[in-house]
């Protein structure tokens, strides 16, 4: 959870050195990339924190120090579409899971959680359990 609320916070601070940038609109995709490795860790208690503290930094950003997020102060709309964006991105890495994407373990007691179960993994391999 802390290297994942540290990654926001750093993007956050790039965001904010770009102020007057015509380029500072365009630093908010590293939230996206920040948010898509976190992703990668399949942990929702970490995601869903990072989640919160991309919405929080841009929330209060907007109405307390408007320049730090956007290029010519507030913009609600923005936070707003920012704000579905990130919510459809967070969800993302739950529903693979629940598909069984690649048969990656959640990190939850290490059990796969595909809805085909564990078997689901050995089978897919070939007879001798080698593969190529």
């Amino acid at each position: 959870m802390a290297v994942a609320v540290a990654l926001v916070a750093n993007i956050s601070i790039v965001v904010a050195t770009m102020s007057g940038s015509y380029l500072q609109i365009d630093m908010h995709m590293a939230y996206f990339a920040g948010l898509a490795v976190i992703g990668a860790l399949f942990d929702w208690r970490v995601i869903a924190g990072a989640t919160v503290a991309t919405a929080l930094h841009h929330i209060l950003l907007n109405f307390l120090i408007p320049s730090a997020i956007y290029p010519g102060g507030t913009d609600l709309g923005r936070v707003s579409l920012h704000a579905v964006i990130l919510l459809v991105e967070a969800g993302c890495p739950h529903l693979a899971r629940d598909q069984g994407a690649g048969h990656v373990r959640s990190g939850l007691g290490g059990k796969h959680r595909g809805p085909r179960g564990a078997g689901a993994c050995r089978a897919a391999q070939p007879p001798g359990g080698r593969t190529a």
